[in-house]
């Protein structure tokens, strides 16, 4: 090898007339809510099922099934978790129905290690482009995209060139980014848009932004807060709700999971919701009732209480909401078994 070998391509400037562009039309993978080519960003408040709804569409874009320009061709996805465990992740994504022939899971191991790591944007965005030009995938999901963002995340000088650099993928590979994201703490009043937690570049960079918000304790809406590519009021907001099933698992016993239900479209949007807790005392303690119903039936109706109390904490509510929440969302403490500890399980509605 010589030394011009190692040499980095020299830098110019390129001159194109406008007529070298070619204008092409928007394409969907989910016709409105998720666009080719483009990275969107899927955002709300803990315990509204976000990550699960994730989940089912991936498994509908494995299996052909989405309404969009995708629809009757199943397509392979690439997913970085982050937030779940693999094994939980699995389940939720067989229950949802999806083809695990076309699902990859990515991160980044070191040597010979197996032990994964999140990837990095700003370290392994190479090596994601080849494995999307390998397999050329409809669907690329970060959960959580934040995860993969490096540096102060509020900073908008450190976060704006790496979400550049995921848009840059986007387009030049005709893949559909999905990142998972999440409302600042207030929200209450807030247009959805301002709500998106961290720098503000995630709501300049990001051209397509679709948001969830609680209708009440099981039922959720999930709306189109943002878009350069459709308008929005061409798109209708959507209710859904997570319902737990049973899924074998592969040591022979069973894992208790969460799927979601679609119900049609809303009547009401994540702005409305919004603005509607702008005016409600008890915001917190319905955000946390939200957050404790979707939690309980994505680990199949019940969970350890110390579990569900240590997961609370993390996700920004204190012990003394949960256990008011816990009344309004219909959940009992209860003995697991004679010998076991106490849970939190919820009643299972019909």
């Amino acid at each position: 090898m010589t030394s011009a070998d190692n040499e980095s391509p020299t830098r110019r400037l390129r001159l194109r007339t406008a007529h070298e562009v070619d204008i092409t039309r928007t394409r969907f993978v989910w016709n409105g809510y998720l666009p080719v080519g483009e990275v969107s960003l899927l955002v709300g408040k803990p315990g509204l099922g976000k990550s699960t709804v994730v989940v089912d569409l991936a498994a509908k874009v494995t299996t052909g099934q989405l309404d969009g320009d995708l629809n009757g061709e199943p397509q392979h996805v690439l997913y970085s978790i982050t937030e779940d465990s693999e094994s939980m992740f699995k389940a939720r994504f067989i229950a949802a129905g999806g083809d695990l022939d076309r699902l990859h899971l990515v991160d980044v191991v070191y040597g010979d290690s197996t032990d994964g790591t999140p990837l990095v944007v700003n370290l392994d965005l190479d090596g994601v482009r080849e494995a999307l030009e390998t397999w050329k995938p409809a669907l690329f999901v970060m959960d959580a995209l934040n995860s993969s963002l490096s540096g102060q995340l509020n900073d908008n000088s450190v976060v704006r060139p790496q979400l550049e650099r995921l848009r840059s993928l986007a387009h030049y590979t005709g893949t559909a980014v999905l990142g998972v994201g999440h409302f600042r703490k207030s929200t209450a009043g807030v247009d959805p848009v301002d709500a998106i937690g961290g720098a503000g570049a995630y709501s300049q960079v990001v051209r397509h932004a679709l948001a969830c918000a609680a209708e009440d304790e099981t039922v959720r809406v999930l709306s189109v807060i943002k878009s350069n590519v459709v308008s929005l009021t061409d798109v209708r907001s959507l209710e859904y709700r997570t319902e737990s099933v049973t899924v074998s698992a592969d040591d022979g016993g069973e894992a208790d999971v969460g799927r979601i239900v679609w119900l049609g479209e809303s009547t009401t949007s994540v702005v409305d919701l919004l603005q509607r807790t702008a005016y409600d005392d008890g915001d917190e303690r319905a955000d946390a009732a939200a957050w404790l119903t979707d939690y309980l039936l994505e680990r199949g109706g019940e969970a350890p209480v110390m579990d569900v109390l240590d997961e609370g904490h993390q996700a920004g509510f204190s012990k003394d909401t949960l256990k008011r929440a816990k009344a309004r969302a219909k959940i009992r403490s209860e003995k697991a078994d004679f010998d076991g500890g106490w849970v939190w399980r919820i009643r299972q509605r019909t």
